[in-house]
């Protein structure tokens, strides 16, 4: 009997570490075409004819809202967030609140070093706010993604209700959509610049699982 658990255990380990791998490859692949459809110039008719909908918009009351909804993606607000995060996850799960850290930290610094090797400068079209370094992956798009589906799968681990689950994901992809639209809006983003940080996002995110779930099976051998 205890044999067949641990059989039907690892069964669901390889399952769970395979789906991480192919997601890793897939976001890879659908960011790489990105970038290959960028430096051709292929993305100026998709990225202007997105900005000229979502600003044709505008307005003062609107403006307020979505500033109020960029933040949600920005710095100030991510660094607390990982941290009450990961404060609250340790008493529950120290794995937790390692993945936690490790996938926002680290994700951040990723975000970086793709904007420095793209160096894609910012538009310059009717910018509301001004933002200073390279456009694209864009941040808040890229960090919002990788804060709120991290939280997101956490709690799909410890929630066991499925109305809440359901309510959690609807929450968190909407806020991300809406935190990356909020950057057009803005003026401070292009539109694949929004899409190329969902991309990179969701590979970091899977890398991250990946490696989580190589070291957590490995202890679990050692153990």
């Amino acid at each position: 009997m205890h044999n067949k658990i641990r059989t039907s255990m690892k069964e669901t380990s390889f399952r769970i570490v395979s789906v991480d791998f192919i997601g890793m490859i897939l976001f890879a692949i659908i960011f790489w075409l990105i970038v290959i459809k960028l430096q051709s110039g292929d993305l100026q008719r998709f990225d202007y004819s997105i900005i000229e909908t979502v600003q044709s918009t505008i307005s003062d009351q609107l403006t307020s809202v979505v500033k109020g909804i960029t933040f949600f993606g920005g710095k100030v607000w991510i660094m607390t967030a990982v941290i009450i995060g990961a404060i609250y996850f340790a008493f529950i799960d120290k794995v937790y609140s390692f993945y936690l850290v490790f996938n926002c930290g680290f994700g951040s610094i990723f975000n970086r070093i793709l904007k420095v090797w793209i160096h894609r400068q910012r538009p310059s079209f009717y910018p509301i706010i001004h933002e200073s370094g390279y456009s694209f992956p864009s941040g808040h798009s890229m960090n919002s993604f990788v804060l709120y589906i991290t939280l997101a799968l956490i709690l799909t681990k410890l929630v066991n209700s499925k109305r809440k689950l359901l309510i959690i994901w609807l929450f968190s992809i909407l806020l991300v959509l809406a935190i990356g639209t909020s950057r057009i809006y803005l003026g401070v983003h292009f539109p694949s610049d929004v899409l190329a940080g969902f991309v990179a996002g969701a590979f970091w995110v899977c890398f991250c699982s990946f490696f989580i779930h190589i070291v957590t099976i490995k202890r679990k051998e050692l153990s």
